[in-house]
């Protein structure tokens, strides 16, 4: 895996850089707002949401809802900020992706074959719950790994059932790093409707491959892997 800095990862050092230069920000002190903020970087706003998001993990900069984002503690300000620390993050969530590769596809066509219709209902509800929170603004992740784990549930294998939630759950422990990501909300949001369709129509291949690219296709957008990662 390549250990080049993302544009976010870069974007965020060029917010330090700003920060902690002269005259730099106090400790409470505004940013400039986002509009403003990425024209001064150049920078698109998903990628400056992204690495404000970044220094936010950090305990760098605060974002109050509706007000602004804010400088906070001075004393983090210093040393490689921590970007050590987020590849290792990155490093982290790149092995628990390639174990979800090895196995969420083939227990997604198990649960094709094998989930009853009190089960699919439930999946179907739990993809409902995912757009829902994304539309207004709520938890969406926790209510994506939820879906997960209603499909492993579903494929009536035990050993995934008690493998699976392991890794998700793991997952979900350093997820706050990439939390807000818009372009992987939308992503997940178009991928679980693939998932959900080739589910209701019993269409095994369709599923195994509907999540093998979901997983692909977070793999990317978190700047896990590369394009040639393989799907199966």
């Amino acid at each position: 895996m390549s250990t080049k800095p993302s544009l976010a990862e870069r974007t965020s050092n060029d917010i330090f850089a700003m920060i902690s230069g002269s005259p730099g920000y106090q400790e409470g002190e505004k940013l400039p707002n986002e509009g403003e903020l990425g024209q001064m970087l150049g920078v698109s706003r998903s990628t400056l949401r992204e690495a404000i998001r970044l220094l936010v993990a950090r305990g760098i900069l605060e974002v109050r809802r509706g007000t602004g984002t804010f400088v906070t503690s001075r004393a983090s300000l210093s040393g490689d900020m921590g970007i050590s620390q987020l590849e290792a993050v990155r490093i982290r969530l790149n092995d628990l992706f390639e174990l979800r590769m090895m196995f969420e596809p083939q227990t997604a066509a198990l649960a094709c074959l094998r989930a009853n219709e009190e089960e699919l209902a439930d999946i179907q509800a739990k993809a409902e719950k995912v757009e829902e929170s994304m539309n207004t603004g709520g938890n969406w992740a926790e209510a994506d790994q939820e879906l997960h784990n209603a499909l492993v549930m579903a494929s009536h294998n035990q050993f995934m059932s008690m493998l699976l939630p392991i890794i998700t759950n793991a997952i979900s422990d350093t997820w706050h790093t990439y939390a807000e990501n818009a372009a992987l909300a939308d992503m997940t949001l178009a991928d679980n409707r693939l998932i959900l369709n080739a589910l209701l129509n019993r269409d095994q291949s369709g599923c195994r491959y509907a999540m093998a690219l979901h997983i692909h296709h977070t793999i990317i957008a978190l700047g896990l892997g590369g394009e040639n990662d393989v799907l199966f």
